[in-house]
Order: C-alpha cells, then structure tokens, then sequence
C-alpha cells in the first residue's frame, strides 16, 4: 500500500513539475542576436557599440494574441561585474500598444563613458490590461 502511494505520488510530482511555465533565457555571445521568451512576451534585442555608449535594439511581442497589453516598459539597466548599475535607459510604448502576435520595435541608446566595464543586461518589463498588472526581469550579457 505505501509503496502504490509512493508512486502515485511521484508521477503528481512529475505532472506539476511539467505544468510550470518555464522562461526561457538564451546563451549567445556577447553583442549577438539574443531573445527572451516568457509565458507573457517575446523580446529579440541585439546589443552594438556606439561612440557615446551602447544601443540596444530589438522588438517585442505580445505571446498572447487573443489578449491586448496596454503600456508595455521595458528597462535595460546597464551592469558591470559587480552587478552595479552604469547606465539605464527606458522604453515606453504609447496605450493600445501591443495586441495581437504584431512585434512592437524599440531601440535604447545608453550612453556610457567607460564600455569595458560593461558585462551584463539587466532588464525589467511592465505592462498591463484592464484587469490584470504583469512584470518581469530577466539578465543576458549585451
């Protein structure tokens, strides 16, 4: 008896591990093409070099066609080794943005004085409808 509780119990162990929603973070190179996947958005970003500092460059998409988001933030917080932040910047998208599968284009420029110190992304994203509040924060090299 004990041991058919035991099993019974590890698959309803498996089942719920399996019904998590899990986000998905990619491993690519520094100053490549890199992407988020929540169970809310899709961000694509790429990071560049400029004269004054970085541009990070991407679009986002609403992963959830059949539901509008209104007010999408998203922050790149700028961070080097020690996790301190650099620089930061803010991307807003104007009420009504962000319905359907449409991607929603963005491009941040950071000005930083020293890029070498640059090693890690930090961003944090915020939007809403009329009924629900949503954030988020994920870190990818740049």
């Amino acid at each position: 008896m004990l041991q058919k509780i035991m099993y019974v119990g590890s698959i309803l162990l498996f089942l719920s591990a399996c019904a998590i929603p899990h986000n998905k973070h990619d491993t690519n190179p520094a100053f490549s093409e890199h992407q988020y996947n929540g169970h809310d958005v899709n961000i694509v970003w790429k990071s560049e070099k400029t004269d004054t500092g970085i541009r990070i460059a991407g679009a986002v998409t609403n992963s959830r066609y059949e539901l509008p988001y209104e007010g999408f933030e998203l922050t790149a917080s700028l961070l080097d080794e020690n996790k301190k932040i650099l620089a930061k910047n803010i991307f807003r998208t104007g009420a009504g943005h962000l319905t359907g599968s449409v991607p929603e284009p963005f491009k941040m420029d950071i000005p930083l004085e020293n890029k070498d110190m640059l090693r890690k992304i930090k961003f944090f994203y915020s939007y809403g409808n009329l009924d629900d509040h949503f954030t988020g924060t994920f870190e990818s090299v740049p």
